[in-house]
């Protein structure tokens, strides 16, 4: 690949709808220029949900009908997305521009306040004398608030009781039986390593999401670990290897992130992202001097140790794996695990701590945030020789967005986190 030829282009971002479905009165359609501020975090290792905050200003009345239902509020948003060409970054022209939807779904609105109005008749009085009807707002009578917002699906289907016992199931049957229960639909999964047809697997009383992550972590789904995560379209039960093992018709499947140099004399460095014509990868670009690298293999090693030790604590067997980690010279420690149930996952847990040998973050300016998905294989190639021990391929541990709006658009910066090895 080379570098000088990719053209990275900056998207933008717009709230195409947004609507509030508050029960006992008809919908609210807020203004999208009220919508001032978006807010995404997502762990693929420690979260099964996006963390995901919205920004709003909207008319005091509205936010008291919100606050008395505060249960019963579901928002609909669009948010879209499209390249905006060099002339047009400072003030683009949304009526020149191809926009892609990025979200489009209904969430369930976490409002944590219902604190009644304690000055109802005042409150009335005072929107009464300024004419201030209900649903409309002043620039001095507005209230501004965040929410949070969740996919309803796997937010309440996800914490379903499944409890049953399969005979002469493998891990996958178990998989698929928990999630046909709960009802949960649009799951990418990877080919497990584990395909032992167990003469009885027990199901306990628990939650689908946490039968699913106990069944992968305990019995070993795939060799290297599993990630168990449910995003805004759709979840993932995926091998962490670095690379893409599980995707969907026509997806990209791989993520270039390279350094290039501006040549408009204004940035020193170009914003955004490219796709390759044949549509066989992604390319980004690194905001400048906002990249590290650090290898945390070796703090894991004095701290807890990078090899491991399982004890099989039925038969006393004892299972040694060396992780192939970086280590200082004093390094070589270990781990002791003893394992009471479910298989040996000895190799998955070694290769966490030798994923930790090669940790990257990065910082993205106005990029497509369907990039940063944890099923695609994100590949640093650098042209300077400096950086050829970080070079290679990486798998996304999570990343955080910030979206805020610009002019009559929203402007997007993503910090991500990977872990690689050689």
């Amino acid at each position: 690949m080379d570098i000088g030829s990719l053209d990275f282009k900056p998207c933008k971002y717009r709230v195409n709808q947004c609507i509030f479905h508050i029960d006992g009165r008809d919908d609210y359609t807020l203004d999208p220029i009220c919508l001032t501020e978006i807010f995404i975090t997502k762990n693929f290792e420690t979260m099964a949900f996006p963390y995901f905050e919205i920004t709003i200003t909207l008319p005091p009345s509205t936010y008291r009908d919100m606050r008395a239902v505060n249960t019963e509020v579901r928002c609909f948003l669009e948010l879209q997305y499209a390249d905006v060409p060099d002339r047009m970054n400072s003030a683009p022209n949304e009526d020149e521009l191809q926009f892609k939807t990025f979200m489009q779904d209904t969430f369930y609105v976490f409002l944590p306040d219902n604190t009644p109005d304690m000055q109802d008749s005042f409150t009335e009085e005072y929107e009464t004398a300024v004419d201030l009807k209900h649903d409309q707002m002043s620039v001095s009578d507005s209230m501004t608030t965040r929410l949070l917002l969740y996919n309803e699906e796997y937010l309440f289907r996800g914490r379903s009781i499944v409890n049953s016992v399969l005979q002469n199931a493998t891990l996958m049957d178990a998989v698929v039986y928990i999630a046909n229960k709960a009802k949960l639909q649009r799951l990418l999964i990877s080919a497990p390593n584990n395909v032992k047809k167990y003469n009885q697997l027990i199901i306990p009383p628990i939650s689908a999401i946490e039968n699913i992550c106990r069944l992968a972590n305990d019995y070993g789904l795939h060799r290297a670990g599993t990630t168990v995560f449910f995003d805004f379209d759709r979840g993932y039960i995926l091998d962490n290897i670095n690379k893409c093992t599980a995707w969907e018709t026509n997806e990209i499947r791989q993520v270039y992130i390279v350094s290039k140099q501006g040549t408009d004399g204004a940035s020193p460095m170009k914003s955004g992202a490219c796709t390759d014509a044949s549509r066989k990868y992604y390319a980004l670009n690194i905001e400048g001097g906002k990249a590290s690298f650090s290898t945390g293999s070796m703090i894991v090693d004095q701290s807890t140790g990078t090899d491991v030790i399982t004890v099989n604590s039925s038969t006393g067997e004892i299972h040694n794996v060396s992780s192939n980690a970086k280590t200082s010279e004093t390094g070589g420690t270990a781990q002791v695990f003893v394992n009471e149930h479910g298989e040996d996952t000895s190799e998955a847990l070694a290769y966490a701590a030798k994923t930790a040998s090669r940790i990257a973050k990065a910082v993205f300016t106005n990029v497509p945030l369907d990039i940063f998905k944890p099923n695609k294989e994100f590949i640093f190639s650098f042209d300077s020789a400096k950086f050829a021990n970080y070079m290679g391929s990486y798998h996304l541990v999570g990343y955080t967005a910030m979206l805020s709006m610009d002019g009559n658009m929203m402007v997007c910066q993503v910090s991500a986190d990977f872990k690689g090895y050689d």
